[in-house]
Protein backbone atom coordinates (compact mmCIF):
# COMPACT_ATOMS: atom_id res chain seq x y z
CA UNK A 1 0.00 0.00 0.00
CA UNK A 2 2.85 2.41 0.78
CA UNK A 3 4.13 2.09 -2.79
CA UNK A 4 0.76 3.19 -4.16
CA UNK A 5 0.35 6.35 -2.09
CA UNK A 6 2.79 8.56 -4.08
CA UNK A 7 1.18 7.43 -7.32
CA UNK A 8 -2.32 8.23 -6.08
CA UNK A 9 -1.17 11.56 -4.73
CA UNK A 10 0.36 12.40 -8.05
CA UNK A 11 -2.85 11.46 -9.84
CA UNK A 12 -5.11 13.46 -7.48
CA UNK A 13 -7.14 16.08 -9.27
CA UNK A 14 -7.13 19.69 -8.04
CA UNK A 15 -9.89 20.90 -5.73
CA UNK A 16 -11.22 23.35 -8.27
CA UNK A 17 -12.15 20.42 -10.46
CA UNK A 18 -14.31 19.10 -7.65
CA UNK A 19 -16.49 22.20 -7.57
CA UNK A 20 -18.98 20.80 -10.11
CA UNK A 21 -20.79 17.49 -10.32
CA UNK A 22 -18.89 14.53 -11.65
CA UNK A 23 -19.67 13.66 -15.24
CA UNK A 24 -19.07 10.37 -16.99
CA UNK A 25 -19.33 9.96 -20.74
CA UNK A 26 -19.39 6.32 -21.84
CA UNK A 27 -17.76 5.98 -25.24
CA UNK A 28 -18.67 2.45 -26.23
CA UNK A 29 -17.41 -0.54 -24.27
CA UNK A 30 -13.71 0.45 -24.25
CA UNK A 31 -13.54 4.07 -23.10
CA UNK A 32 -15.02 6.39 -20.46
CA UNK A 33 -14.44 10.12 -20.12
CA UNK A 34 -14.57 11.22 -16.46
CA UNK A 35 -14.87 14.92 -15.60
CA UNK A 36 -14.98 16.88 -12.33
CA UNK A 37 -13.63 14.08 -10.12
CA UNK A 38 -11.93 14.94 -6.83
CA UNK A 39 -9.27 12.25 -6.83
CA UNK A 40 -8.30 8.84 -8.12
CA UNK A 41 -8.79 6.41 -5.24
CA UNK A 42 -7.64 3.18 -6.89
CA UNK A 43 -6.12 2.07 -10.16
CA UNK A 44 -5.59 -1.53 -11.28
CA UNK A 45 -6.12 -3.58 -14.39
CA UNK A 46 -9.47 -4.83 -13.07
CA UNK A 47 -10.84 -1.75 -11.28
CA UNK A 48 -10.59 2.03 -11.25
CA UNK A 49 -12.20 4.05 -8.47
CA UNK A 50 -12.67 7.81 -8.63
CA UNK A 51 -13.60 10.00 -5.67
CA UNK A 52 -16.46 12.42 -6.33
CA UNK A 53 -18.50 14.71 -4.14
CA UNK A 54 -21.17 12.08 -3.36
CA UNK A 55 -18.84 9.09 -2.88
CA UNK A 56 -16.92 6.83 -5.22
CA UNK A 57 -17.32 5.88 -8.86
CA UNK A 58 -16.07 2.35 -9.51
CA UNK A 59 -15.27 1.06 -13.00
CA UNK A 60 -14.53 -2.67 -13.32
CA UNK A 61 -13.32 -4.67 -16.27
CA UNK A 62 -10.10 -6.09 -17.73
CA UNK A 63 -6.88 -4.41 -18.92
CA UNK A 64 -8.02 -1.07 -17.53
CA UNK A 65 -5.72 1.94 -17.64
CA UNK A 66 -5.81 5.73 -17.35
CA UNK A 67 -5.14 7.94 -20.34
CA UNK A 68 -5.05 11.64 -21.07
CA UNK A 69 -5.08 12.68 -17.40
CA UNK A 70 -5.80 16.40 -17.09
CA UNK A 71 -6.62 18.71 -14.17
CA UNK A 72 -10.36 18.44 -14.82
CA UNK A 73 -10.74 15.16 -16.70
CA UNK A 74 -9.26 11.78 -17.52
CA UNK A 75 -10.03 8.77 -19.67
CA UNK A 76 -10.42 5.16 -18.62
CA UNK A 77 -9.62 2.70 -21.39
CA UNK A 78 -9.83 -1.09 -21.57
CA UNK A 79 -12.55 -3.75 -21.61
CA UNK A 80 -15.18 -2.05 -19.44
CA UNK A 81 -17.63 -4.47 -17.81
CA UNK A 82 -19.50 -2.40 -15.21
CA UNK A 83 -19.79 1.06 -13.69
CA UNK A 84 -20.95 1.64 -10.12
CA UNK A 85 -22.09 5.17 -9.26
CA UNK A 86 -22.88 6.71 -5.86
CA UNK A 87 -26.48 5.74 -5.07
CA UNK A 88 -26.81 6.77 -1.46
CA UNK A 89 -29.69 9.09 -2.20
CA UNK A 90 -31.78 6.38 -3.81
CA UNK A 91 -34.62 5.22 -1.60
CA UNK A 92 -35.71 2.69 -4.21
CA UNK A 93 -33.90 0.76 -6.89
CA UNK A 94 -35.01 -0.72 -10.20
CA UNK A 95 -32.90 -3.13 -12.22
CA UNK A 96 -33.42 -2.93 -15.97
CA UNK A 97 -31.98 -4.65 -19.01
CA UNK A 98 -31.54 -2.51 -22.14
CA UNK A 99 -31.09 -4.27 -25.46
CA UNK A 100 -30.36 -2.67 -28.81
CA UNK A 101 -27.91 -0.37 -30.51
CA UNK A 102 -26.38 2.75 -28.94
CA UNK A 103 -27.47 1.89 -25.40
CA UNK A 104 -24.72 4.14 -24.00
CA UNK A 105 -26.19 7.13 -25.80
CA UNK A 106 -29.57 6.42 -24.19
CA UNK A 107 -27.92 6.32 -20.75
CA UNK A 108 -26.19 9.65 -21.41
CA UNK A 109 -29.43 11.27 -22.48
CA UNK A 110 -31.25 9.87 -19.44
CA UNK A 111 -28.53 11.27 -17.13
CA UNK A 112 -28.75 14.63 -18.89
CA UNK A 113 -32.49 14.66 -18.11
CA UNK A 114 -31.93 13.97 -14.43
CA UNK A 115 -31.87 10.16 -14.13
CA UNK A 116 -29.48 8.81 -11.49
CA UNK A 117 -27.76 5.46 -11.95
CA UNK A 118 -26.16 3.33 -9.26
CA UNK A 119 -24.69 0.69 -11.55
CA UNK A 120 -24.24 0.23 -15.29
CA UNK A 121 -23.13 -3.24 -16.36
CA UNK A 122 -22.48 -4.43 -19.89
CA UNK A 123 -23.81 -7.91 -20.69
CA UNK A 124 -22.74 -8.15 -24.30
CA UNK A 125 -22.29 -5.92 -27.33
CA UNK A 126 -26.00 -5.08 -27.50
CA UNK A 127 -27.25 -5.11 -23.91
CA UNK A 128 -26.72 -3.24 -20.66
CA UNK A 129 -28.02 -3.83 -17.17
CA UNK A 130 -28.57 -0.71 -15.10
CA UNK A 131 -29.71 0.07 -11.56
CA UNK A 132 -31.66 3.31 -11.19
CA UNK A 133 -34.54 4.82 -9.24
CA UNK A 134 -38.23 4.48 -10.03
CA UNK A 135 -38.32 7.87 -11.74
CA UNK A 136 -35.12 7.01 -13.60
CA UNK A 137 -36.65 3.72 -14.74
CA UNK A 138 -39.69 5.55 -16.12
CA UNK A 139 -37.42 7.92 -18.02
CA UNK A 140 -35.24 5.09 -19.36
CA UNK A 141 -38.30 3.13 -20.53
CA UNK A 142 -39.70 6.22 -22.27
CA UNK A 143 -36.37 6.89 -24.02
CA UNK A 144 -36.06 3.21 -24.96
CA UNK A 145 -39.46 3.36 -26.63
CA UNK A 146 -38.40 6.53 -28.43
CA UNK A 147 -35.11 4.98 -29.60
CA UNK A 148 -36.68 1.67 -30.52
CA UNK A 149 -34.77 -0.26 -27.84
CA UNK A 150 -35.99 -3.00 -25.53
CA UNK A 151 -36.25 -2.11 -21.82
CA UNK A 152 -37.14 -4.95 -19.43
CA UNK A 153 -37.59 -4.40 -15.69
CA UNK A 154 -35.84 -7.25 -13.87
CA UNK A 155 -36.52 -6.41 -10.23
CA UNK A 156 -37.54 -3.66 -7.81
CA UNK A 157 -36.43 -2.91 -4.25
CA UNK A 158 -36.72 -0.10 -1.72
CA UNK A 159 -39.52 1.43 0.29
CA UNK A 160 -41.40 2.77 -2.74
CA UNK A 161 -41.48 -0.67 -4.33
CA UNK A 162 -42.50 -2.19 -1.01
CA UNK A 163 -45.25 0.42 -0.67
CA UNK A 164 -46.45 -0.34 -4.19
CA UNK A 165 -46.55 -4.08 -3.38
CA UNK A 166 -48.41 -3.41 -0.13
CA UNK A 167 -50.86 -1.16 -1.96
CA UNK A 168 -51.41 -3.82 -4.62
CA UNK A 169 -51.94 -6.53 -2.01
CA UNK A 170 -54.21 -4.25 0.03
CA UNK A 171 -56.26 -3.51 -3.07
CA UNK A 172 -56.42 -7.23 -3.81
CA UNK A 173 -57.48 -7.98 -0.22
CA UNK A 174 -60.20 -5.32 -0.31
CA UNK A 175 -61.41 -6.63 -3.66
CA UNK A 176 -61.51 -10.17 -2.28
CA UNK A 177 -63.50 -9.04 0.77
CA UNK A 178 -65.95 -7.13 -1.41
CA UNK A 179 -66.30 -10.09 -3.75
CA UNK A 180 -66.93 -12.44 -0.81
CA UNK A 181 -69.51 -10.02 0.59
CA UNK A 182 -71.28 -9.85 -2.77
CA UNK A 183 -71.27 -13.64 -3.09
CA UNK A 184 -72.62 -14.02 0.44
CA UNK A 185 -75.31 -11.39 -0.17
CA UNK A 186 -76.35 -13.12 -3.38
CA UNK A 187 -76.29 -16.73 -2.17
CA UNK A 188 -77.91 -16.02 1.21
CA UNK A 189 -81.13 -14.85 -0.44
CA UNK A 190 -83.86 -16.27 -2.64
CA UNK A 191 -83.85 -15.00 -6.21
CA UNK A 192 -85.98 -17.61 -8.00
CA UNK A 193 -89.35 -19.06 -6.89
CA UNK A 194 -90.93 -21.94 -8.78
CA UNK A 195 -93.80 -24.43 -8.46
CA UNK A 196 -93.40 -28.12 -9.34
CA UNK A 197 -96.24 -30.65 -9.29
CA UNK A 198 -95.60 -34.22 -8.22
CA UNK A 199 -97.90 -35.86 -10.69
CA UNK A 200 -100.98 -34.09 -12.04
CA UNK A 201 -100.76 -30.30 -12.05
CA UNK A 202 -103.11 -27.49 -11.13
CA UNK A 203 -104.27 -24.91 -13.65
CA UNK A 204 -101.81 -22.02 -14.16
CA UNK A 205 -103.99 -19.56 -12.26
CA UNK A 206 -104.05 -21.86 -9.23
CA UNK A 207 -100.25 -22.21 -9.32
CA UNK A 208 -100.05 -18.41 -9.49
CA UNK A 209 -102.17 -18.30 -6.31
CA UNK A 210 -99.72 -20.66 -4.64
CA UNK A 211 -96.86 -18.29 -5.46
CA UNK A 212 -98.83 -15.32 -4.12
CA UNK A 213 -99.49 -17.21 -0.89
CA UNK A 214 -95.81 -18.11 -0.55
CA UNK A 215 -94.85 -14.46 -1.10
CA UNK A 216 -97.31 -13.34 1.57
CA UNK A 217 -95.71 -15.77 4.02
CA UNK A 218 -92.28 -14.12 3.62
CA UNK A 219 -90.80 -16.18 0.78
CA UNK A 220 -90.37 -13.51 -1.90
CA UNK A 221 -87.57 -12.62 -4.30
CA UNK A 222 -84.54 -11.19 -2.39
CA UNK A 223 -85.80 -12.57 0.94
CA UNK A 224 -83.16 -14.07 3.23
CA UNK A 225 -83.10 -17.84 3.07
CA UNK A 226 -82.73 -18.10 6.84
CA UNK A 227 -85.94 -16.13 7.41
CA UNK A 228 -88.13 -18.52 5.40
CA UNK A 229 -90.16 -20.99 7.50
CA UNK A 230 -90.72 -24.01 5.27
CA UNK A 231 -93.04 -25.79 7.75
CA UNK A 232 -95.25 -22.71 8.08
CA UNK A 233 -95.58 -22.40 4.31
CA UNK A 234 -96.38 -26.12 3.92
CA UNK A 235 -99.12 -26.05 6.55
CA UNK A 236 -100.62 -22.84 5.18
CA UNK A 237 -100.81 -24.24 1.64
CA UNK A 238 -102.52 -27.43 2.79
CA UNK A 239 -105.09 -25.45 4.79
CA UNK A 240 -105.86 -22.97 2.01
CA UNK A 241 -105.89 -25.36 -0.98
CA UNK A 242 -108.27 -28.27 -0.55
CA UNK A 243 -107.10 -29.86 -3.77
CA UNK A 244 -103.66 -30.59 -2.29
CA UNK A 245 -102.69 -33.70 -0.40
CA UNK A 246 -99.06 -32.65 0.00
CA UNK A 247 -97.20 -29.34 -0.10
CA UNK A 248 -93.50 -28.88 0.64
CA UNK A 249 -90.82 -26.23 0.22
CA UNK A 250 -87.35 -27.10 -1.07
CA UNK A 251 -84.49 -24.56 -0.91
CA UNK A 252 -81.43 -25.13 -3.07
CA UNK A 253 -78.95 -22.28 -3.55
CA UNK A 254 -80.85 -19.18 -4.62
CA UNK A 255 -83.90 -21.16 -5.78
CA UNK A 256 -87.00 -21.94 -3.74
CA UNK A 257 -89.30 -24.60 -5.17
CA UNK A 258 -92.83 -25.36 -3.93
CA UNK A 259 -93.72 -28.99 -4.56
CA UNK A 260 -97.30 -30.22 -4.36
CA UNK A 261 -99.40 -33.30 -4.99
CA UNK A 262 -103.12 -33.30 -5.78
CA UNK A 263 -105.57 -35.11 -3.52
CA UNK A 264 -107.64 -37.99 -5.01
CA UNK A 265 -111.16 -39.01 -4.01
CA UNK A 266 -111.37 -42.19 -1.96
CA UNK A 267 -112.62 -45.21 -3.98
CA UNK A 268 -116.19 -46.45 -3.43
CA UNK A 269 -116.63 -49.24 -0.89
CA UNK A 270 -117.50 -52.55 -2.57
CA UNK A 271 -120.70 -54.13 -1.30
CA UNK A 272 -120.32 -57.90 -1.38
CA UNK A 273 -124.10 -58.40 -1.10
CA UNK A 274 -124.63 -56.59 -4.36
CA UNK A 275 -124.65 -59.04 -7.24
CA UNK A 276 -122.14 -57.66 -9.68
CA UNK A 277 -118.73 -58.53 -11.06
CA UNK A 278 -115.45 -57.39 -9.42
CA UNK A 279 -112.71 -56.27 -11.81
CA UNK A 280 -109.12 -55.30 -10.97
CA UNK A 281 -107.51 -52.45 -12.81
CA UNK A 282 -104.13 -54.22 -12.59
CA UNK A 283 -102.77 -57.55 -11.45
CA UNK A 284 -103.10 -58.02 -7.71
CA UNK A 285 -103.83 -60.53 -5.01
CA UNK A 286 -107.00 -60.06 -2.93
CA UNK A 287 -106.26 -60.99 0.65
CA UNK A 288 -109.75 -60.68 2.10
CA UNK A 289 -113.05 -58.87 1.68
CA UNK A 290 -115.22 -57.45 4.48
Amino acid sequence: MSGKRPVLAALSLPEDAAGGLARLTVLGSREILAENCRAIAEVSESRVRLAVRDGLISVSGTRLALADVRPDSLRIVGEIAAIELPGGRMTDRVRLCLTGRMTERLIERARAQGAAFERIERQDARSLRVVTSTSGARLVCALAEEYGLSAEILSRSGWRSALARIRARWTLAVSAVLAAACVYFFTARVWLIGVRPLGESLPPDEEARIVETVNALGAYVSAKSGDIDAALISNALLSRFDALSYAGVRKRGVTLTVEYRLAHEAPAVYDVSDARSLYALRDAVVLFLE
